[in-house]
């Protein structure tokens, strides 16, 4: 039995703040107050970290989340992306993207903001435009360093979308629609600089973009490197090399990384049967399943559900 992808949960804002709740302190100096502040799904939530937290725990949120880090580092998931995140520094993630954070330092610093697409709309945009805006090449990493200059651009459109966000005067909700618009256009222009910089980087690179994108698309249903190096039109033994080459990994083990990412987020966010998890993820047995992951988390499924609760 496959898992119908309307019932795989999707966070909320206010589930995702729920998660926020181990890592955020009461009464912060910079942003709203998530354990006291009434917030809503349909607000605009900004607020910051004051140490570690749900380290590893994978989200797939419903809305657009920026974050920007003032000091510490720490690695990060995004679907098919993995990067390190280094003090100022921005990344984004989209609503429907599975994330995670893991290595993170003990000085992380990170100030976070979370919105729907909704805010966009009231501003009276045409749907192209926000689309334009919105739409990110899937081949691009998400997340770019900032040089003096820019970190104060940003510095200041957060500072003035917290300003709002705590204010209760007039046309409230159409100024801070401005900075998110005025956020979205920086970062739109930045990735689309970011975007050309890494597709012109050389054939290899190319390549591994473009299988990395394959296998976010394919994950479930295309398992072995054979069948990825047919999409690419290129022979396994190349595509093997060239990755090997590239990252030190068996090209193999990004297809079950990916898979590993999703069995975690099903884990941790349906109460789905692991029998229904392993056929949804297209294994021929539950044993395979659970074979497989043990290798790779060297815990079992039912083990790894157990830490969670």
């Amino acid at each position: 039995m496959m898992i119908e992808n309307n019932i795989i949960p999707f966070q909320t804002i206010t589930k995702s703040l729920q998660l926020y709740q181990s890592f955020h302190a009461p009464q912060p100096t910079f942003g709203v107050d998530i354990y006291n502040d009434t917030i809503t799904d349909n607000d605009v939530v900004i607020l910051s970290n004051n140490g570690q937290g749900n380290k590893g725990v994978p989200m797939r949120c419903d809305h657009y989340i920026v974050i920007k880090c003032l000091q510490g580092s720490a690695f990060r998931r995004i679907n098919h992306h993995n990067f390190s995140i280094y003090p100022h520094s921005i990344h984004i993630i989209k609503p429907g993207q599975i994330a995670s954070l893991t290595n993170i330092s003990s000085d992380f610093e990170i100030q976070v903001l979370l919105f729907h697409q909704d805010h966009f709309q009231k501003l009276g945009l045409q749907y192209e435009t926000i689309e334009n805006l919105l739409t990110f090449n899937e081949s691009c990493i998400p997340y770019f360093e900032l040089d003096k200059e820019n970190l104060e651009v940003y510095h200041q459109l957060f500072q003035q979308i917290e300003n709002e966000v705590k204010n209760k005067y007039s046309f409230k909700t159409n100024i801070l629609n401005g900075y998110l618009l005025a956020l979205m256009g920086y970062i739109q222009r930045k990735l689309y600089f970011h975007k050309s910089e890494e597709e012109g980087t050389n054939s290899q690179q190319n390549l591994f973009l473009r299988y990395k994108k394959s296998i976010e698309t394919h994950f479930i249903v295309k398992k072995t490197v054979q069948e990825y190096a047919d999409l690419l039109a290129i022979t396994p033994k190349h595509l093997s090399e060239t990755i090997k080459q590239l990252t030190g990994q068996r090209a193999l083990y990004f297809i079950h990384e990916r898979l590993i990412n999703e069995a975690e987020y099903l884990l941790t966010y349906t109460k789905e049967p692991i029998s229904h998890i392993a056929f949804t993820l297209n294994f021929d047995t539950v044993s395979h399943f659970g074979r497989f992951f043990k290798k790779y988390k060297e815990i079992t499924p039912v083990e790894y559900r157990k830490r969670l609760v």
